[in-house]
C-alpha cells in the first residue's frame, strides 16, 4: 500500500461512487477515451438483503401503481397498509416513516486501492 492511494468511501442510498480514468484504445475515438467503474452499490429495494429487512420491519416493497393496476417505474418501500412514503431507495437519511419499516441511514463502508 503506498500512502495516498487508497480511498476511503462511505455511502447511503442512491449516491453512488465512481471513479472515471483514461481507458485505453485509440485516443481519436471518443467513445474509448474514459472509462467508468462503480465503487459503490445503490440501496434498492430489488436487492435481496436490502428486501429482506425491509419485509421483516413490516413493511411493503412495489412499484407505484397507475389507476389500472399497472406498475410505472421502479419498485418502492411503502408501509404494509398505506401507499406512502414510496422511496425508491433502502437507505436514506431523516425519513421518518420509511424508517418506521426498516430503511436506515447506516452507511455501507468500502476502500479502493488506486
Amino acid at each position: 500500500m503506498t500512502l495516498g492511494r487508497k480511498l476511503y468511501m462511505a455511502n447511503v442510498g442512491d449516491s453512488r461512487g465512481i471513479v472515471i480514468r483514461a481507458a485505453p484504445g485509440n485516443p481519436n475515438d471518443p467513445a474509448s477515451q474514459c472509462q467508468c467503474t462503480a465503487l459503490t452499490r445503490d440501496h434498492k429495494p430489488d436487492d435481496e438483503d436490502e428486501a429482506k429487512r425491509i419485509i421483516a420491519n413490516n413493511g411493503r416493497i412495489d412499484s407505484y401503481r397507475d389507476n389500472h393496476g399497472n406498475p410505472l417505474g421502479p419498485l418502492r418501500v411503502w408501509l404494509k397498509s398505506e401507499d406512502v412514503p414510496g422511496l425508491a431507495m433502502t437507505r436514506s437519511f431523516g425519513d421518518g416513516v420509511a424508517h418506521s419499516v426498516g430503511c436506515n441511514a447506516e452507511p455501507e463502508m468500502s476502500e479502493y486501492q488506486f
